[in-house]
């Protein structure tokens, strides 16, 4: 199951956002991943210097989000095959193309790089 992972600084000059999903706020940092496995990884990226070893609580099949110090949230959201697809059309990319030359992996390589 491919995942997005949401990276977005929630203060406005040293003041919070109004609560809401990271994934919905423009100006956040997005990635494109095809697992699981994948989505911890570029979480770890993001708080190994803060010194979390571990995240498998945290981030599960489903997704998950972590709050880190200086209003920064990190959002891993599951979707669907079917929703990168949707997603790839949305920003232009010729699917068919890219999945003759590919597969699905090559549509989610696409979606992240206009991501």
């Amino acid at each position: 199951m491919p995942y997005i992972v949401t990276i977005l600084n929630t203060t406005v000059h040293g003041e919070p956002m109004e609560d809401q999903s990271a994934a919905d706020v423009d100006g956040a940092i997005r990635t494109a991943v095809a697992t699981l496995d994948e989505a911890r990884d570029r979480v770890i990226e993001e708080i190994s210097p803060l010194g979390l070893a571990t995240i498998e609580n945290v981030i599960t099949a489903e997704g998950g989000t972590i709050s880190l110090p200086g209003g920064t949230v990190i959002e891993v959201q599951a979707v669907s095959w079917n929703w990168v697809i949707g997603m790839a059309d949305d920003a232009g990319i010729d699917t068919d193309a890219v999945y003759e030359d590919g597969g699905d992996l090559a549509i989610l390589a696409a979606l992240d790089a206009k991501l």
